[in-house]
């Protein structure tokens, strides 16, 4: 979700309050589209405290005042926090494998206080599992290494182990409808090494066609049915109805850019191309440049390296590859590099029309 700077915020606050009278209606950062960063900041102080409560009245907030993508995922954690405030831990540590969404800002917070009362509760390999839904890598690892040497199970035990724990929650509202339940038993059975049955309750949770997370798991699995049976039409069907679905999500392209990179690299180059434009990633925007000059396409590669590179913003990692790249094509095509000033079409157009000219004098000195 986009948020204004600073000086549009209170540039739209300062019109608000010179606007005329008290009886207008004010403009608040709800109108504005911008999420609370008091609100978020509640959230992660209640939980630091042990107050689960408080964190899911903030939660509840946040949830109310934002749409889309953003109020699902607060939503969802708020439906968590209740479990955890109901002391069924079990339960909303299995409703987080990959169906309860917890927004990114909060998560490592969420799944620290989780994983810690799951292992209080005397369920490790469920803590185990919390634990691996944090962001931060480091900490996941060490968490989890701990828990294994604790358990003297590798994580592939207990990956399975977890997932066994979620068919039995989920069956029951799963076969009674519920399209969420439905969601998490189809991951639980992948998980569990069933893509088979997986592909049998995701079919159910698709029948709301615009759950988005489900509509990816059924990629991942028939992605994984696809190297078993070297059949790939049911997932080119999925994938081109995901991009078409969900129009401004980046996710779906770049799934189907990866699939078909080999077989029909034009499509796979206008998907990445499509994928940026929602969701500026410089990685993948590496990807589309390697693309295009795998394909030939060295003038396309050239303009947006120079257009991308000229933007100090966009690219921070990837900046000296980036400029490799840039030096390299350029000296592939004959341009100046000391002369940014000419696009690379340009000195191509100027070689074209030299040898035109040149065409010319030699026709009329002929004729």
């Amino acid at each position: 979700m986009p948020v204004p700077a600073e000086p549009e915020l209170a540039e739209a606050l300062a019109d608000a309050s010179a606007s005329g009278s008290r009886s207008a209606k004010q403009i608040t950062l709800a109108d504005l589209d911008v999420l609370d960063p008091d609100r978020e900041l509640d959230v992660h102080a209640a939980l630091k405290a042990g107050d689960l409560h408080q964190a899911k009245l903030a939660a509840h907030e946040l949830a109310a005042q934002t749409t889309g993508r953003e109020r699902d995922e607060w939503s969802d954690l708020v439906a968590v926090l209740e479990l955890m405030e109901a002391a069924d831990h079990v339960a909303a540590g299995l409703w987080t494998q990959a169906v309860r969404r917890i927004p990114g800002s909060v998560r490592d917070a969420v799944f620290t206080e989780l994983s810690a009362k799951l292992e209080a509760a005397d369920e490790p390999g469920l803590a185990w599992a919390a634990a691996g839904q944090q962001l931060d890598e480091g900490r996941v690892l060490a968490r989890r290494a701990q828990l294994e040497a604790a358990l003297g199970l590798d994580a592939r035990a207990l990956t399975h182990a977890c997932a066994r724990r979620s068919q039995a929650l989920f069956a029951n509202p799963a076969a009674a409808g519920d399209h969420l339940a439905q969601r998490g038993l189809a991951h639980a059975l992948l998980a569990a090494d069933e893509p088979h049955e997986a592909l049998t309750w995701i079919r159910w949770a698709t029948a709301d066609r615009f759950d988005f997370a489900a509509r990816m798991l059924e990629v991942q699995i028939l992605r994984i049915l696809a190297r078993e049976t070297q059949a790939e039409g049911e997932l080119l069907e999925a994938l081109h109805g995901a991009t078409q679905d969900f129009g401004d999500r980046p996710e779906p392209l770049l799934e189907l850019a990866d699939h078909v990179e080999r077989d029909d690299p034009s499509l796979a180059i206008d998907c990445l191309g499509k994928a940026l434009e929602l969701e500026f990633d410089e990685f993948v925007f590496m990807e589309r440049i390697e693309l295009l000059e795998a394909n030939g396409r060295y003038l396309e590669a050239l303009e947006e390296l120079h257009a991308v590179l000229a933007n100090p913003d966009a690219v921070s990692a990837l900046k000296d590859q980036l400029r490799d790249k840039l030096a390299a094509g350029e000296a592939r095509m004959g341009v100046d590099a000391k002369r940014p000033q000419r696009s690379p079409r340009a000195a191509v157009l100027m070689i074209v029309l030299a040898i035109l000219v040149v065409v010319g004098w030699l026709v009329l000195g002929a004729r």
